[in-house]
């Protein structure tokens, strides 16, 4: 029987980020025995640069993951709820393909600085993810 792991997340939130190589080192050490549910926070429903270059740089020096705060003054997204939906949307084509659409939109606004808030973004996001946007 399977354990049951609930990961409450957000696709913008750094700190998500920053223990996404901890997440994936017990998929793969425990496999099958833990059954994954990533439940969507939604924990911003508006975003802006104050407090949040120093959350991000503090947690790239604590995780060692990368991060671009500079998304922040060059395009911030104005929410992560749109994201957040995505991903739950993405779910109804399997679990494996939402935790890769997960990792694609964090890895993109966190490290890669891309403007993941809309649906044109959010749907070419899923299409580089080898998903079925439609």
């Amino acid at each position: 029987m399977a354990v049951r792991v609930r990961c409450i997340t957000d696709p913008a939130c750094v700190w998500s980020w920053a223990v996404e190589p901890g997440v994936r080192a017990l998929m793969v050490e425990f496999g099958d025995e833990l059954e994954w549910t990533f439940v969507m926070g939604g924990l911003a429903r508006e975003l802006g640069p104050e407090g949040m270059v120093r959350q991000w740089l503090d947690a790239s020096g604590e995780s060692g993951m990368p991060t671009d705060p500079r998304v922040w003054f060059e395009g911030p997204i104005r929410s992560s709820y749109p994201a957040c939906m995505a991903v739950k949307a993405a779910q109804e084509q399997g679990p494996a393909a939402a935790a890769g659409y997960l990792r694609a939109l964090r890895e993109g606004i966190v490290a890669l600085r891309l403007k993941l808030d809309t649906t044109e973004a959010l749907v070419e996001a899923a299409r580089g993810a080898h998903l079925d946007p439609e």
